[in-house]
């Protein structure tokens, strides 16, 4: 018998920091999908995830009754799905993300009004363009992978004067050049009203057993009139 399948204390097979290590798109797709199943122990419960809660209820307290449907990007399990239905948001929300073993558990939820597979990392497909009056997301650009570029296309989902709530890894921010985009941006009318909110990734920080305990999150309006 291998003793290593008996020991129900044995780590699990997935770990939030690998994730540091892949770098193409197809490899966060394989491991996001054979982590899926247990992600939510693993992840979230383990290490005392808040930060979709917290930005969940950070868009409840901003968004207006225009800023609908709403665009999850990067939705994962469903969490920021789950903390507004549980918030009282009763607008659609659509849920987008690379791998289909997490939208799989997502939809299992039943939170999202749909589910589809997108590949940020590529310019979207037309029918995404134009679209919601909210965006968010939590652990798509958190975790660094992601840079502004990936950011630009999800942009191109919202309709002039969305919402965003976009969060991004404090570690990350001036690494990958989000500093720069957000000024480029703004100097060419793309985005206004830019705000920005420093959030609390996990309830505890002690027991997070990272360094990367916060994030930045921008909230901003959407000017899809400008020329930029």
């Amino acid at each position: 018998m291998d003793t290593k399948d008996s020991d129900n204390n044995s780590p699990p097979a997935h770990h939030r920091d690998d994730v540091y290590q892949l770098s193409t798109p197809e490899e966060h797709q394989r491991y996001y999908d054979a982590w899926a199943k247990t992600y939510d122990a693993d992840f979230v419960e383990h290490h005392g995830y808040a930060y979709p809660e917290r930005v969940a209820r950070l868009f409840m307290e901003i968004a207006q009754p225009n800023d609908r449907p709403i665009a999850d990007i990067g939705c994962g399990t469903g969490l920021i799905g789950q903390h507004l239905r549980h918030l009282g948001q009763k607008s659609t929300i659509d849920g987008f993300d690379i791998s289909q073993g997490m939208l799989d558990m997502a939809a299992k939820k039943q939170h999202y009004d749909g589910l589809f597979l997108a590949d940020i990392t590529a310019p979207l497909p037309g029918n995404y363009q134009n679209h919601f009056g909210g965006l968010i997301s939590t652990g798509t650009f958190t975790l660094g992978h992601l840079g502004p570029d990936a950011l630009g296309h999800a942009l191109t989902m919202a309709r002039q004067d969305a919402l965003a709530l976009i969060g991004i890894n404090a570690m990350h921010f001036e690494e990958k050049g989000f500093d720069q985009a957000f000024q480029h941006w703004q100097d060419h009318g793309m985005i206004k009203n830019l705000e920005w909110h420093e959030v609390a990734i996990y309830f505890d920080d002690a027991a997070a057993e990272t360094e990367n305990t916060t994030a930045w999150v921008a909230e901003f309006r959407i000017n899809t009139e400008s020329d930029g």
